[in-house]
């Protein structure tokens, strides 16, 4: 059959469960078009007379078996005024879910009311008029042909609305933003998390104060606990403090008596120095600290008792040391720099020099003795030997006896070998050394260096000094010939010698006849032999002469005057040589040593004896006092 306009109605109805009245199936007006074919008029007795069904039965619904009825039927080709000119509703749009829910919405309101049956397909005599009808212009341009049955959505049916509602629809709008908005539920859940994260901040803050609130009160019991605990060491400690200063005045009072005494017995010293030391380790006190204390007039005791000994002239015998002495040094042990100083100066202040090398032998630590020299004069059993003889005439001259142990090698190992012994209420220093010097062509030279001093605290003095030093000959030898004698002059004729070591006289050594015995163990004695003897045996010229004797000792004679040089008549000393400010700063300077016994054994000369004589005492003193350097 060839229509001009066919319509197509689907209905679509889901199964509902039971006991929930059927929804009327959802009718979706798909229009079909084509081109619309000429306009004829049906015949009266093309139109079968057969009664009009109602067109809309109020009992008539779908049963709910059928899940899906696509019913396809035209549409009547009714023709009004209101219609002729009115569009058919577009394809509905995906608005159309917003429109199923106000429907379902409404339909959960009013589940009585029901959708109207669809009308049934009217016959073509029920539309046609039995009299021609008036012109009719033709309906508008059908809009494009809608897509194929097969790509239609089901869509679930919509439910029964009421007639008295007003369904709105709602067209699809492209929002960019909506999906940014948050829902109901996620804004709800947000504010949970707030309100949680706020009520856990407020938990956690008062966890914090708490926490802060007992942190403060433990550190205020610490701080209080602190502060008792330093009150009561402080208490404990001064306490302790004045047992100890009571237990210290306790010894001083036991020893101070040993000190007023001149000599005291042995029984009285053990007594004393016993109660002294229970007394210290009772109150948990050091007996040699406490004895080093300088408590007496700010000395230490034993300063005293060297002060209060009787000297060694008055008892009759110089070897044997005051034992108090020595027995003070003994609990002082160790030594410190304090009691050291005051032990040097007692002897100084006394001039005491047998009790001072005494004391250097038993106690090495007061001696000037380096640690190389005392392991180099360990297995020779005691130290350097000092001597001193005064003439106890008022002048100050004495003479010093001086032995150095094992010179030679001290000075190979060392570099340094010094003595020192006291008189005349003055400590004196001799120092041998050995020093490099650069020489004007760039190599360096040994310079062996000769120096006296005065020790710090001593009196200054003018000094006219000489120290002989005599060879030892070869014990295997039986020649009756004199032992060489080198001496060395030393003094100031300028000022007087000042303490201090920067202040010392200095000579040098190895520019004299004593170079070659510094520098070697055996001589050859030629130059030193007679003329007479050069005839004889060429054995004869390797006679050694060693500076040292067979133990290695150094043997040296110290003569010193206290007053200034007597220089006899001669030409002016330049102005360098008279600078003390130059010769004090010189570190060495040459001398010219001579020997007592060189001139006899120099062959006989052609001249008479007494023009000989006259000529080489004259020789002698110019050479000794001209070429004498002061500093």
């Amino acid at each position: 059959m060839s229509l001009e306009r066919d319509e197509v109605e689907l209905v679509a109805q889901f199964p509902l469960p039971p006991g929930q009245p059927v929804a009327p199936p959802k009718r979706i007006r798909v229009r079909r078009l084509s081109a619309p074919p000429p306009y004829t008029d049906p015949s009266p007795s093309d139109v079968p007379n057969h009664p009009h069904p109602h067109p809309h039965p109020p009992s008539q619904s779908r049963p709910p078996h059928l899940p899906h009825i696509i019913t396809l039927a035209p549409l009547r080709r009714e023709v009004t005024s209101e219609t002729s000119h009115r569009p058919l509703p577009a394809l509905p749009e995906p608005g159309i879910d917003s429109l199923a829910e106000q429907t379902t919405s409404n339909q959960s309101q009013s589940p009585s009311e029901s959708f109207p049956p669809p009308l049934p397909f009217p016959h073509p005599s029920t539309t046609r008029s039995p009299s021609p009808s008036p012109y009719v212009p033709p309906p508008p341009p059908p809009p494009p042909p809608p897509p194929p049955l097969s790509h239609i959505p089901l869509i679930p049916p919509i439910s029964s609305v009421s007639p008295g509602t007003r369904i709105i629809k709602s067209r699809s709008t492209f929002r960019p933003f909506a999906a940014l908005r948050l829902s109901k539920a996620t804004r709800n859940a947000t504010v949970q998390i707030t309100e949680h994260a706020a009520r856990q901040a407020a938990e956690q803050a008062k966890y914090e104060a708490e926490l802060a609130r007992r942190r403060a009160a433990e550190e205020e019991a610490a701080k209080r606990s602190a502060e008792e605990a330093a009150r009561k060491t402080a208490e404990e400690v001064a306490r302790q403090a004045a047992i100890q200063e009571a237990a210290k005045e306790s010894v001083h009072s036991t020893i101070r008596p040993l000190l007023s005494r001149s000599l005291t017995s042995d029984d009285e010293r053990l007594s004393a120095f016993s109660l002294c030391a229970q007394v210290c380790k009772t109150n948990r006190l050091d007996l040699s600290t406490v004895l080093q204390e300088p408590f007496l007039e700010g000395q230490p005791p034993v300063y005293w008792a060297i002060l209060n000994r009787l000297t060694a002239t008055s008892q009759g015998n110089d070897e044997t040391p005051d034992p108090l002495v020595v027995d003070l040094l003994n609990a002082c042990q160790p030594l410190s720099e304090t009691t050291i100083a005051s032990v040097r100066s007692a002897c100084m202040l006394t001039s005491n020099n047998p009790l001072l090398q005494h004391l250097f032998w038993q106690f090495p630590v007061l001696s000037p003795l380096s640690a190389r020299d005392t392991m180099l004069l360990g297995p020779a059993g005691s130290g350097d030997v000092v001597d001193v003889e005064e003439t106890q005439d008022g002048t100050g001259t004495f003479v010093a006896h001086i032995k150095i142990r094992r010179f030679r090698l001290r000075m190979r190992v060392s570099k340094f070998v010094q003595v020192e012994f006291v008189t005349s209420e003055r400590m004196w220093i001799i120092k041998f050394a050995v020093d490099a010097e650069r020489t004007p062509g760039g190599r360096f030279e040994s310079r062996w260096l000769l120096s006296l001093e005065l020790a710090n605290h001593s009196t200054p003095a003018w000094v006219d000094a000489n120290l002989l030093v005599s060879g030892q000959s070869d014990p295997s030898n039986n020649w009756d010939i004199p032992e060489p004698v080198f001496s060395v002059p030393m003094g100031c004729d300028i000022c007087e010698l000042q303490p201090g070591p920067e202040n010392g006289i200095r000579v040098r050594l190895d520019d004299t006849p004593m170079r070659p015995h510094l520098l070697n163990e055996c001589v050859d004695n030629c130059s030193s032999c007679p003329f007479f003897l050069l005839t004889w045996t060429h054995s004869l010229f390797k006679r050694s002469l060693a500076l040292v004797d067979s133990e290695g000792t150094l043997h040296a004679q110290f003569n010193v005057r206290l007053a200034q040089p007597l220089l006899p008549p001669m030409s002016p000393i330049s102005r360098d040589l008279s600078d003390s400010a130059s010769q004090t700063s010189s570190s060495a300077l040459e001398t010219m040593t001579i020997s007592s016994q060189s001139d006899s054994l120099r062959p006989p000369s052609v001249k008479s004896k007494s023009k000989d004589k006259r000529g080489r005492k004259s020789s002698e003193q110019v050479v000794y006092t001209s070429l004498r350097r002061g500093v």
